[in-house]
């Protein structure tokens, strides 16, 4: 009896296969055609803004983000390490969490980060996430004046234009690196 239910399933699975791909085969066309849009619309994207950050996906941006990939492993010299330095290096990625190992993968390629009078939950979390990596030796973090005047004067102009504020103004903006003193404490055993 189970042999001939297995066999039922497996032909219903067969049927709904061969329905899918029916649909998929009559209406290729409207399916290739959408999917072509799909790719025009993003391959045109040059950056992507949300929450105050900006992620730059042009040409420019990428060379940037590759240039300071590169700086890293140049840094990092993971291949000049000694054993100790490269299992203390492999502890404190190990020891990162999802969310801490992405923000150190955007290190440098974020602009626009600050600190908000009443910063969301979010914004809150991204800010805690790059004190964590600093406070684990992993990145620098610098306080950048012309940032704060420039969100500060786009902000305003928002206003101006009668919009509100949810989270207000920025009180501090600034820019998270690695350095040679990021990779020292990195390596302090």
């Amino acid at each position: 009896m189970s042999k001939a239910l297995d066999y039922i399933k497996a032909a219903l699975q067969i049927a709904f296969s061969l329905v899918v791909l029916a649909i998929i085969l009559l209406n290729f066309r409207g399916l290739h055609l959408a999917v072509q849009k799909f790719l025009e619309r993003a391959a045109s994207v040059n950056a992507i803004k949300g929450f105050g950050i900006e992620i730059d996906m042009d040409a420019a941006g990428v060379d940037r983000a590759l240039s300071a990939a590169d700086a890293k492993r140049t840094l990092f010299h993971v291949e000049n390490l000694t054993g100790a330095e490269k299992r203390r290096v492999l502890a404190l990625i190990q020891g990162l969490d999802g969310k801490q190992f992405v923000r150190l993968m955007y290190v440098g390629q974020l602009k626009n980060l600050c600190e908000f009078e009443n910063p969301s939950t979010e914004m809150r979390d991204d800010a805690a996430l790059d004190y964590e990596l600093r406070d684990k030796g992993l990145t620098k973090i610098e306080a950048n004046p012309v940032t704060l005047e420039s969100v500060r004067a786009e902000l305003a102009k928002m206003v101006a234009q009668g919009k509100s504020l949810d989270n207000g103004y920025p009180s501090t903006c600034y820019d998270t690196t690695t350095d040679t003193t990021s990779r020292q404490c990195l390596l302090r055993v």
